[in-house]
């Protein structure tokens, strides 16, 4: 199939890491990454950014413009022949070359082979992509988010767009931001309102959850998922949060909790497997990480009940002490998942009742749920069976004052099935892929309290 694609759009130029033999008359878009100038020649790394290689360019110093720099893009004709080097097989020998795009490096942030402070980088996030470890950690998000999709496809899943703006708030938590239009009046009369009526009839917000959505197409398409964005207007500024993030939300009619689990953590090898081998991960320097992952995830994730965890954690010199009832803090996850399973994910199931939210089934104190933890990301899923029962998840959404899921209620009257699923943050996972400390690195522009650049 993608061969076929290619030769139907053989006009679009082949990328460089497709270059494999010597061949005439060969033209590039790219840019100059490296530049290393001698008395007779010019070295230039030439880069399209479609893969970590680069394609190094001899020139001919006498022919090399002043203007020739670091971060200036090409457009370069020339032949493609075996390398007299050591470090790559083939090099391009140019017979013409035009400079397209100057830059100049008076002002440009970033220079070649070096490393920065995460500040300096941040503050720079337009051009924070052309550094070599952020291309790298894009490409592997490409990959992986193509993974999760080859996942779900082969498992018969049917991938929906669910809306990003909503009137409900799935977690309950309050934590939303709120859409408005310019001409919508702070304060309404009613001779106001008719002259002008609110953009939209009720209370409408930005997304935390695909959920909901997606258990009304469950009820029609027996195993849906998205992946899109999400928004939380919490006020944390944790290396592992953030305002705008990248969720993958699966529904799927299923009658038990383990059924899920066992979904969940197939998805995370499945994904693992899909980029543990990318020449992205050396520019990352993961290499040590990978091996780690490679033996945690072959050993399988630990699964504990919530009173286990519970039990394993009582009585150890945390700075918040922990009992039953209690929901987790980090320094409880990074101990479950660092001492307990000694560097695997930790499943943890059946949460008390109280700590989750209305839609989730119960089980007398505890729900049917679990959550995934794993080293640098911590909680990266979150999943439950939901309450198909019409009567008993009224009196949850009255006894907790929820407005607005009429149409919810609806799907248990009509038809409704034993149904679960769960949602996983690609961004976290993201980070415990690559072994990055931060998510602020794992996203191309990053949105947390009082930072929205670009």
């Amino acid at each position: 199939m993608f061969n076929h694609l290619r030769r139907s759009f053989s006009t679009l130029r082949t990328p460089i890491h497709r270059l494999s033999e010597p061949q005439k008359d060969v033209t590039l878009l790219c840019w100059v990454r490296t530049l290393r100038k001698h008395k007779d020649v010019v070295f230039a790394d030439l880069s399209d950014g479609l893969s970590p290689k680069y394609l190094q360019a001899v020139f001919d110093a006498q022919r090399v413009s002043p203007d020739l720099g670091v971060g200036c893009s090409l457009k370069v004709t020339g032949d493609l022949v075996e390398s007299q080097g050591k470090s790559q097989r083939l090099e391009l020998v140019p017979k013409t070359y035009e400079i397209i795009g100057k830059c100049n490096l008076v002002n440009y942030p970033f220079r070649p082979r070096r490393e920065y402070p995460v500040a300096h980088e941040r503050a720079h996030l337009h051009l924070r992509p052309r550094l070599r470890k952020f291309a790298a950690l894009h490409r592997i998000r490409n990959d992986l988010t193509q993974s999760m999709h080859s996942f779900f496809q082969e498992l018969d899943f049917c991938h929906i767009q669910t809306p990003i703006i909503t009137s409900n708030d799935c977690e309950g938590a309050g934590e939303v931001f709120s859409i408005s239009h310019p001409n919508d009046p702070k304060e309404k009369d009613s001779a106001e309102e008719k002259r002008n009526p609110s953009y939209f009839p009720s209370r409408c917000h930005l997304t935390v959850s695909a959920q909901l959505h997606l258990e009304a197409l469950v009820h029609s398409i027996s195993r849906v998922y998205t992946v899109q964005p999400a928004f939380r207007a919490e006020n944390a500024l944790s290396r592992k949060h953030l305002c705008e993030f990248a969720m993958l939300e699966a529904e799927l009619t299923v009658e038990n909790l383990d059924e899920l689990v066992r979904l969940s953590e197939g998805l995370i090898k499945h994904c693992w497997q899909a980029v543990r081998t990318s020449e992205d991960l050396k520019a990352l320097k993961a290499e040590e990480w990978r091996d780690k992952l490679d033996e945690a995830l072959q050993q399988g994730f630990l699964e504990l009940s919530y009173g286990d965890a519970i039990k394993e954690l009582k009585g150890r010199n945390f700075e918040c002490p922990i009992e039953w009832g209690d929901d987790f803090k980090v320094e409880h996850e990074e101990f479950l998942v660092a001492t307990v399973s000694k560097g695997r994910p930790v499943v943890v199931t059946r949460f008390p009742a109280k700590l989750k939210p209305f839609y989730m089934e119960k089980s007398g104190e505890t729900a049917e749920c679990f959550d995934v933890l794993v080293p640098i990301g911590g909680e990266i899923v979150g999943g439950s069976l939901r309450e198909t029962d019409l009567e008993t998840l009224g009196t949850l959404i009255d006894d907790q004052k929820i407005e607005g899921l009429d149409w919810y209620l609806d799907l248990r009257e009509y038809g409704s099935i034993p149904h679960g699923g769960f949602g996983l943050g690609i961004d976290r996972l993201m980070q415990y892929f690559t072994n990055t400390n931060s998510i602020k690195e794992i996203v191309a522009f990053p949105r947390w309290e009082r930072h929205c650049q670009a």
